[in-house]
């Protein structure tokens, strides 16, 4: 017999030896798994090879115990993971083992594509605890595990980013991180992903933002706190992908808009968020404190049109937002109604307001900021 049917076959009686000794289930598994890995390594297979034929045999088990599709993938990841441990493999080596083998699981009993990709996320995720890795790592295992099963199972490259974002949030909250860092922590892993699947900077920082939100929700957090989250992420995104200073927050004022609508928020809060998060990104960016209220106005404008708002609206929302933006910068009182005046007559312009109608617009943002 080939070493792959010589490793099936080991695991599948010590299964059943398990089974008649009156073993639980995961028991069954566990001892098809490490009867797999020995037939494999006295057959001379790789520690790779070794790893798949262990989570094989462990799936199988698993079935033939009555163990649910989850359960099924859960065991063969915990067996690769033990097999790839025994073969001396890095840790990194351990959870990727672990991901792949529960995809596998999973993709055989049918399970579709996103459970097969968190399937893998968890399965690396629960490996890296094994192996001592910190809970950022074991985030980011999760994270590059999902994309990996969710490329394999022919998911489309935005969907990749954002089974990975929901991966590696999942393992962070397992892990016992923060609100604040599950929504980094799935941010980090979705821009990864779909910078390793070929999507542009702006793609990879909107995916961020997107994956941060879902994770921040997912978490309890309010809209406003959704809408930080995406756009800090999609700032990170941006400035992890080479993207300018400006650009970065431009792209923040996008996600956090998105995510703002998302949670339901108004298109008044929407504009406001927009415009916080560009001023943060560039604020991070050491842009100065003109620039920063120019980025919050300028993002607040475009979530105003984004959403249907009249030019007028339009232009008052960047006024505000400046004002915002500028306050927080520590601009003086007189230069925030400076801010927020030139502000508002930039988004007039933009948005086809009549010359005089801008400078309308901008002396009331600036009369309503001071």
């Amino acid at each position: 017999m080939t070493p792959q049917q010589q490793a099936l076959v080991a695991g599948s009686s010590a299964a059943l030896a398990s089974a008649a000794a009156g073993a639980s289930g995961e028991a069954q598994a566990t001892a098809a798994g490490v009867a797999a890995a020995a037939a494999g390594a006295a057959a001379n297979m790789t520690t790779q090879q070794q790893a798949e034929a262990a989570g094989v045999a462990a799936s199988l088990a698993a079935a033939s115990a009555g163990m649910t599709s989850q359960q099924q993938a859960e065991a063969a990841g915990a067996a690769a993971a033990a097999s790839a441990a025994m073969g001396n493999m890095t840790a990194v080596q351990q959870a990727e083992a672990a991901g792949t083998a529960a995809a596998a699981a999973a993709a055989l009993v049918g399970l579709t594509p996103q459970a097969q990709a968190a399937a893998a996320g968890a399965a690396a995720a629960a490996a890296g605890a094994v192996a001592g890795m910190t809970t950022q790592q074991q985030a980011d295992a999760a994270g590059s595990a999902a994309a990996a099963a969710g490329a394999s199972a022919g998911l489309a490259v935005q969907d990749q980013a954002i089974a990975a974002g929901s991966a590696a949030a999942t393992a962070a909250a397992l892990a016992g991180m923060t609100p604040e860092q599950q929504a980094s922590a799935a941010g980090s892993a979705a821009s990864t992903a779909a910078a390793a699947a070929g999507m542009t900077p702006q793609q990879q920082a909107l995916v961020a933002g997107s994956s941060a939100a879902l994770a921040s929700a997912a978490a309890g957090a309010s809209g406003e706190v959704q809408a930080t989250a995406a756009g800090v992420a999609a700032a990170a995104a941006g400035a992890a992908a080479n993207m300018t200073t400006q650009q970065q927050a431009e792209a923040a004022g996008v996600a956090a808009s998105l995510a703002a609508a998302s949670a339901g928020m108004t298109s008044q809060q929407q504009a406001e968020a927009a415009g916080a998060a560009a001023a943060a990104s560039a604020a991070m960016g050491n842009m100065t404190a003109v620039q920063q209220a120019e980025a919050a106005g300028t993002a607040a404008a475009a979530a105003a049109a984004l959403v249907g708002l009249t030019p007028q609206a339009q232009a008052a929302a960047a006024g505000a937002a400046a004002a915002a933006a500028g306050a927080v910068a520590g601009m003086t009182t007189q230069q925030q109604a400076d801010a927020a005046g030139s502000a508002a007559a930039a988004a007039g312009a933009s948005a086809g307001l009549a010359v005089q109608d801008q400078a309308i617009a901008a002396g009331s943002a600036a009369a309503t900021a001071a």
